[in-house]
């Protein structure tokens, strides 16, 4: 019983099948990364984006380093460091202030992936709202985000999802 319990789930995908006038039942391979769903990714995306887009002036460069080398591809983690982590940080450092972001409303998929098309990722846009929290004042603003997430089988981490482009 143990060994079902931690084994990864399989996915099986059956078709019928017309051959010399008879019907079959056919086994299609499915892939791994099949089974992943979109709620899965929506979920995966509302735990991400406030861990790895708040931050305090004592864990920002740890914390951005972390994020970017565990759910980034190499280019999309350079933009993410540069473009945000790296306009985030004086702002922090001269008002020693935090900041923290939130989600709103649930991601939005604008776009999933196609064989057809040869498209094997999503296109993601997230509303966050931000509050710069300094000693006295407490500053809102709302940013939006166009993701692009692929899934991948071998991702660095267990929900299996990389992104691998950033628009703010």
């Amino acid at each position: 019983m143990n060994t079902f319990i931690t084994q990864e789930p399989e996915r099986v995908a059956v078709m019928k099948v017309e051959e010399n006038g008879r019907k079959k039942i056919k086994q299609v391979p499915v892939r791994s990364t099949a089974s992943l769903t979109d709620q899965k990714l929506i979920n995966w995306l509302e735990e991400i984006i406030p861990t790895c887009f708040s931050f305090t002036v004592i864990n920002i460069n740890s914390k951005s380093s972390y994020c970017s080398d565990k759910y980034f591809q190499k280019s999309a983690a350079q933009a993410y460091l540069n473009n945000y982590v790296d306009e985030i940080a004086p702002l922090l450092d001269s008002k020693d202030a935090n900041i923290y972001v939130g989600l709103p409303y649930a991601p939005i998929i604008t776009s999933s992936p196609s064989t057809k098309n040869k498209k094997f990722y999503y296109v993601v846009y997230i509303q966050t709202i931000s509050s710069l929290v300094e000693r006295k004042v407490t500053s809102p603003s709302s940013r939006g985000l166009r993701l692009w997430v692929a899934p991948q089988k071998h991702a660095n981490n267990p929900n299996q999802f990389t992104i691998i482009g950033i628009r703010m």
